[in-house]
């Protein structure tokens, strides 16, 4: 599949589960078209267009998101007396905005077509990129920097323009992107002490640069504050990623460069390989620990910054699970964090939040007894939904060989230990955020040892069941005017992250890895993540509420919650912010098997 087809199959697919402009509630099946043969279970649907013409394209069952997607290229546009003309993915949105009443409704538009033009590109990139990315792992198949970078080549699975950076050149995500794990030197900026604020690890970033630097790059950067007349305290030198310190600092920061808040130091110092968030990278020879640093660049909809706001809900988050774990002899046994307190970010009275996130770092430390431990493997969850160019499920099938599964089966233990890490938490009235780039396997002898989480600045609450459980509530700090997504007032609410997350998002990806890879249709998959649920939910003693709820949720009902992301997308307004654009939908659960109808509620057939 080439990288434009892929890129086409994400945006239909997304059209499809959102409805965007009306798609599937306009889409009927046609009959007999000859540009289109069909083969079993394939059918063909039509979008009619305002102006007579239609989108043709043929579509096969889904189990998630949408109960149809699409099965394979062309996608047609079809008008009367011309031949029917196949369209890239960019050229099809635009088309789909022809079916708004209002065509101001996506003011994003440019944005987002600018992006889609560059996705076939950067799935390209990461498919050259597989075969080296699997040597490596081959040679060290305990470091988890391999596996970060596996997951990189896939990035959040379904998303037309997941792998994109706005703000990048097709040369600087080359450079600077996961997919070819290009080293990056690091620049260091000193900047006044009374002008940052801190996590609650550490005194200062210096301290922590023994983690992400060697002894030399230590001494290079101590004798470099040396040199400004910048060692005596009153200084953090803080790292900042190359690409930043060219195009951000010298513009947004430019009186407090004039007035010695913040100095210069040394330029190149430090080797590290980007991961698949790309502001978080991590050292080469040095396992265990990651740096995060801001990047004024926006990721669907959202700018890779460091808002001081964040990184203390992050730490509330830590505090939040460390808390409900220790109450929980399973989830205790189950969960393990990452320490995310040591971050260093600036401040000073007036300066906007957006401005102020663009310098600062997070020093992020992974449990040391799982990355000492040589039997130990550390593996990215978003590994599992990767597929190489020639079908294979590196990720899965590793697995499998350490689990002495088949990788049908891997599907079944990972929906098994995800599944009782969330509703372990969810009956605490705790719901930390599943998805793939934030959950590592801990893989150690025969089985799934832990799961490691990593970024705790969403955990979301329920208030009357912390307060059942004993467990404080966080102190999170929540911007007037912005949507509250931590707090929610239902237990349903609480629950539908993790459905959304972890299972319709996550597990969905591996299920279709698993299929590309097996053959299988994709119901086996999704039966095997079933089995991992049951199994699950009989082996947690729940509070009998919490039981009730997530038993009829998960197996029971047959409308799921979905997290609809392009739509927002295409209707965010103004600068992007550090959170990105989602509204949340409804979609068929992807645990109930059955008969499913073809398209969507609404749609007929031809």
């Amino acid at each position: 599949m080439t990288g434009a087809e892929a890129i086409l199959h994400d945006l239909i697919d997304m059209a499809l589960a959102e409805d965007l402009a009306g798609v599937a509630s306009l889409a009927v099946v046609e009959g007999q078209h000859f540009d289109l043969p069909l083969a079993p279970c394939e059918w063909r649907l039509r979008v009619p267009l305002p102006d007579g013409d239609a989108i043709v394209f043929r579509a096969r069952p889904s189990r998630s998101r949408s109960p149809s997607r699409l099965s394979r290229p062309p996608v047609l546009h079809v008008s009367r007396g011309v031949p029917p003309r196949s369209l890239p993915a960019h050229e099809l949105l635009t088309v789909l905005a022809e079916l708004l009443p209002d065509p101001a409704r996506w003011p994003a538009l440019p944005v987002v077509l600018a992006d889609l033009v560059l996705a076939p590109g950067r799935v390209e990139a990461a498919a050259r990129a597989a075969a080296q990315c699997l040597a490596t792992i081959a040679v060290r198949p305990h470091s988890m920097l391999g596996w970060e970078r596996l997951a990189a080549l896939r990035d959040r699975p379904f998303h037309p323009t997941a792998r994109v950076r706005s703000g990048w050149t097709e040369a600087e995500h080359d450079r600077y992107g996961p997919e070819a794990a290009p080293v990056l030197s690091l620049d260091w900026v000193a900047v006044r002490r009374d002008c940052t604020r801190a996590g609650a690890r550490g005194p200062g970033p210096g301290d922590e640069a023994v983690g992400v630097l060697s002894s030399v790059e230590a001494v290079v950067l101590s004798e470099a504050m040396a040199e400004a007349g910048l060692d005596g305290g009153d200084y953090l030198p803080l790292p900042v990623h190359p690409w930043q310190r060219a195009n951000v600092l010298p513009q947004r920061f430019a009186a407090e460069l004039a007035d010695g808040l913040c100095t210069p130091l040394s330029r190149s110092v430090g080797s590290f390989v980007p991961t698949a968030s790309v502001r978080t990278l991590a050292p080469p020879d040095r396992e265990g620990v990651h740096l995060k640093l801001p990047l004024g660049v926006s990721s669907l909809g959202a700018l890779r910054l460091l808002p001081a706001r964040y990184l203390y809900n992050g730490g509330q988050g830590q505090r939040l699970l460390t808390a409900v774990a220790a109450r929980d002899p399973l989830l205790g046994a189950r969960l393990r964090l990452c320490d995310e307190r040591s971050w260093w970010v600036f401040h000073r009275d007036g300066l906007p939040e957006d401005v102020a996130g663009q310098l600062g770092c997070l020093v992020r430390h992974y449990p040391p007894d799982l990355v000492d431990d040589p039997q130990c493997t550390l593996v990215p969850l978003a590994a599992l939904g990767v597929t190489t160019p020639d079908g294979a499920a590196p990720g899965l099938t590793h697995l499998g060989s350490v689990l002495r599964l088949g990788v049908t089966d891997v599907l079944t233990v990972v929906a098994r230990a995800l599944t009782e890490v969330a509703l372990s938490c969810f009956a605490a009235g705790a719901m930390p955020e599943l998805h793939g780039q934030n959950v590592v396997l801990a893989v150690r002898g025969t089985g799934v040892a832990f799961l490691v989480l990593r970024d705790h600045d969403t955990v979301r609450i329920h208030r009357p069941w912390l307060g059942q459980a004993g467990v404080d509530e966080p102190d999170y700090v929540v911007r007037p005017g912005t949507p509250n997504t931590l707090v929610n007032e239902t237990p349903e609410a609480l629950l539908s992250w993790f459905q959304t997350l972890g299972l319709q998002v996550a597990l969905a990806a591996a299920v279709e890895a698993e299929a590309t890879a097996s053959g299988h249709d994709e119901d086996e998959g999704w039966e095997a993540v079933v089995a991992g649920v049951r199994e699950a939910l009989g082996a947690l003693d729940l509070p009998a509420d919490a039981a009730r709820i997530a038993r009829y949720q998960l197996l029971g009902s047959p409308r799921w919650p979905a997290k609809r992301v392009l739509t927002p997308l295409l209707e965010q307004t103004g600068q992007p912010s550090a959170s990105m654009p989602s509204a949340r939908g409804e979609a068929a659960n992807p645990l109930l098997g059955g008969d499913r109808p073809m398209v969507g509620k609404g749609v007929a057939t031809r």
